[in-house]
């Protein structure tokens, strides 16, 4: 009798040993960082990116060189500014950039979208959303390009990038659409 219980016990021993390795590398592999952490629930699906903002806007912005804000009007953002393109688009205007902060995702995309962004990429920063966003296409209509090459720079960062912004229209009922 007792060798049919040191069997039962042995192979408990090994199916517990065996269900705490698969849950240690389990936690492990989910667990993983793989970039800065993003705060809340709002920004779990956030694609996680590398460096701090001071790079991002580095990327593709023209130092300490501001361009005014025509016709721009973003209510859910936090804060907001317009900078020059570091990249220019080969026509002979000045390519604005966007960079903006938003508490979520759809005032993001709804003030976006009202403002006629055709790219944008965004990743989470300080417990917010923020974004980066242009009116400007690619200068070459023969280009392949899926995106504005004024944003390509934020891709070395781990960013991508998004066309046409807006949010479903079961949304606008809580926000100003």
């Amino acid at each position: 009798m007792s060798r049919p219980r040191a069997r039962v016990r042995g192979l408990l021993f090994v199916g517990i040993a065996l269900g705490v390795v698969i849950a240690v590398v389990t936690l492990a592999a989910v667990t993983r960082p793989v970039g800065p952490q993003a705060r809340g629930a709002d920004f779990s699906t956030v694609n996680r990116v590398t460096g701090d903002l001071d790079d991002w806007i580095a990327a593709v912005c023209v130092p300490q060189v501001s361009v005014p804000p025509i016709g721009l009007d973003l209510p859910e953002s936090s804060y907001w500014t317009v900078c020059q393109a570091r990249i220019q688009s080969g026509d002979k205007f000045v390519n604005p950039i966007l960079f903006a902060r938003f508490p979520s995702e759809d005032p993001m995309q709804i003030d976006l979208d009202a403002n006629g962004i055709e790219w944008y990429a965004f990743a989470v920063d300080n417990g917010e959303l923020v974004s980066f966003a242009t009116r400007s296409s690619p200068s070459d209509p023969n280009a392949k390009l899926r995106a504005s090459p004024l944003l390509q720079p934020l891709k070395r960062f781990g960013f991508r990038i998004y066309g046409s912004p807006g949010v479903s229209q079961n949304l606008c009922g809580h926000f100003r659409c």
